[in-house]
């Protein structure tokens, strides 16, 4: 019996130890193409149908207030301003329907006029 119980033991501590967290299939920053040279970037998250989106920018560029908008498939999921800084992000998050999915960003520093846009296609 303890043999027994010390056996069923060691193979649970196993694989306890091997089981590791759940980890997201996908994390980028994807590159946005700025009219100024703005280093600015959108976000995508994946772990499932769910993901976080994002828009970011960094350096001098990034100073400002901007109107970003991220949109799945043409329709707006983010419509907001932001005072940006020299080094901001803003993410949040959505489950997304199965089937294709276009996510495109836009970001336009209403300070200076720069615009920088990016996309990324996705399957649920």
């Amino acid at each position: 019996m303890r043999r027994t119980l010390t056996a069923a033991l060691a193979v649970t501590a196993a694989a306890l130890a091997l089981a590791a967290p759940a980890m997201p299939k996908s994390i980028s920053q994807i590159p946005a193409a700025c009219t100024d040279g703005t280093s600015a970037h959108g976000i995508f998250l994946r772990q499932g149908a769910d993901f976080s989106f994002g828009f970011g920018a960094s350096g001098a560029g990034g100073v400002g207030t901007w109107h970003v908008t991220i949109g799945d498939n043409g329709v707006a999921m983010y419509d907001r301003d932001i005072a940006g800084t020299t080094a901001w992000n803003l993410v949040f998050s959505r489950t997304l329907s199965k089937g294709a999915h276009l996510i495109t960003y836009r970001g336009e520093n209403l300070t200076t006029g720069a615009v920088c846009t990016a996309a990324v296609s996705t399957k649920v």
